[in-house]
């Protein structure tokens, strides 16, 4: 079945983009050349693909339609404090097994790697940065839902200054309490 759907959807293309110029060879330079390839390659894709896949992908796609999650502001924000910075990486509940034994913890831990990077080339002090640290996905966002994309995060912690106790006290404390979190 879908094959079948695949394959109308190309000929149906092709089709179209033929007839609506009479069928004239030079229709590819026009406006139609997009419904022409376009067609054929959605229509190819299905043929090629399975249902989780084809799923997945348009799924995806509708996520690259919605607002960019990264918000600027937020460095200009960091940039005017002078708080120490924690930040990290979490990861959905998906176990991930790649070449080499690269899993969630790495990948978390490269996420807030990446994050400090990022915070560093828009101007904040290396000396700021406190602590780097891959959670993996032991603090979920949605812990009903392990699997959930929102899951994948970073989080970006400022812990209070208190002169009784240390910097690393006071970043551990402030892990310690979803409150505190600032999820970006």
């Amino acid at each position: 079945m879908q094959v079948r759907i695949g394959l109308t959807i190309v000929f149906a293309s092709i089709l179209y983009g033929y007839a609506t110029h009479h069928g004239q060879i030079d229709v590819l330079p026009q406006w139609a050349e997009f419904i022409i390839i376009g067609g054929a390659a959605i229509g190819a894709f299905i043929v090629a693909n399975t249902g989780p896949v084809i799923k997945g992908t348009f799924a995806r796609l509708m996520q690259l339609l919605k607002p960019n999650a990264y918000k600027p502001i937020v460095c200009s924000e960091l940039l005017t404090m002078q708080y120490e910075i924690i930040i990290e990486g979490h990861t959905d509940g998906v176990p991930l097994e790649r070449a080499g034994g690269y899993s969630n913890w790495e990948l978390s831990s490269d996420r807030a790697n990446a994050t400090g990077r990022a915070l560093q080339s828009q101007g904040v002090a290396p000396n700021r940065v406190a602590s780097v640290r891959g959670f993996a996905d032991r603090f979920l966002k949605i812990r009903d839902f392990p699997s959930d994309p929102r899951n994948r995060r970073i989080s970006i912690l400022l812990p209070f200054r208190n002169t009784e106790v240390s910097s690393v006290k006071a970043a551990s404390t402030a892990s310690a309490t979803d409150s505190s979190r600032t999820t970006i």
